[in-house]
């Protein structure tokens, strides 16, 4: 499986071995949801058919952290209030003070979660041991914390910090847009500034030549860029942003092994996605002059 995103961390410091991982993920495992629960989370194995929390290919390790989570929609929950408090009324002859309703609806959630279906919901992360990258496919912000706080949680001797570069993210893309992109990058057609005003008026352009002048007069005037659609080595094709975040990440013409099952298919895109993902990271570290200390 190929990362369509990469939110990237560095890896401050590790004391253990890592040999002891696969262990300590076993204890912080996915549990079964009880019936009074609403979510529940924990480590799951990230390859199908196997026992380990652990996915192992040379210095790279996969993990993938799960969440079951019931779905109680609020339109729901205040359908059963509306009918408790109705019948408060019809009984009392008066309605149900703030108090009260607030306890009503305990009640209504407490009665209708048992009865309430769930969804898993999966996190994958990357560990890069020869960089020290933890890199989590996602967009979401609030899934990247939820699998950070959790893994330190799991392991205390991981050290994180969010990735961030001697140059930013910003002023280098609205730099490349006005020259041209470094080596082994080049600039696509997708971008998105924005103003320094008190609005922060932002503008996009989606499958459109970005040296106009169009643009270039939106850079004199103070916008920068925000998000770039950029191509890496003729390889792959992805979104960059001002956060240093990597999206919709499509692989061009990279040979893939041949494969036969799909435990074969799961070997060979680990192998060949960390492969070029982590020359990728490295590449572009090096065009933004290195991790800030």
């Amino acid at each position: 499986m190929w990362f369509k995103n990469l939110k990237i961390y560095k890896i401050n410091m590790l004391d253990q071995s890592l040999d002891s991982l696969d262990e300590i993920f076993a204890k912080n495992s996915l549990r079964e949801l009880g019936s009074h629960e609403i979510e529940v989370q924990g480590w799951i194995p990230p390859k199908k058919d196997t026992d380990s929390y652990v996915y192992k290919f040379r210095e790279h390790l996969m993990i993938c952290l799960a969440q079951e989570k019931k779905l109680l929609p609020a339109t729901v929950i205040n359908q059963y209030l509306n009918l408790r408090s109705e019948a408060y009324t019809d009984q009392k002859g008066q309605k149900p003070g703030r108090k009260l309703l607030k306890e009503m609806k305990e009640a209504v959630v407490g009665d209708l979660i048992p009865k309430a279906f769930s969804l898993l919901y999966k996190t994958y992360a990357w560990i890069d041991l020869v960089h020290g990258w933890l890199v989590i496919d996602t967009t979401n912000v609030t899934k990247a914390d939820e699998l950070v706080s959790f893994l330190r949680k799991s392991y205390p001797d991981f050290e994180l910090s969010s990735l961030n570069t001697k140059t930013s993210g910003s002023v280098a893309m609205t730099e490349w847009v006005i020259t041209e992109a470094p080596t082994f990058f080049t600039v696509d057609k997708d971008c998105e500034l924005r103003g320094s005003d008190i609005e922060k008026s932002t503008i996009r352009y989606v499958r459109h030549s970005l040296d106009s002048k169009e643009i270039q007069n939106h850079i004199r005037t103070g916008k920068e860029v925000t998000k770039l659609a950029l191509t890496w080595n003729d390889k792959l094709s992805f979104v960059l942003t001002e956060n240093l975040q990597v999206k919709k990440i499509i692989p061009l013409d990279i040979l893939k092994e041949n494969a036969e099952s799909d435990e074969d298919i799961f070997d060979s895109d680990f192998a060949i996605m960390t492969g070029e993902l982590s020359q990728l990271i490295a590449d572009l570290v090096g065009v933004l002059d290195g991790v800030a200390e």
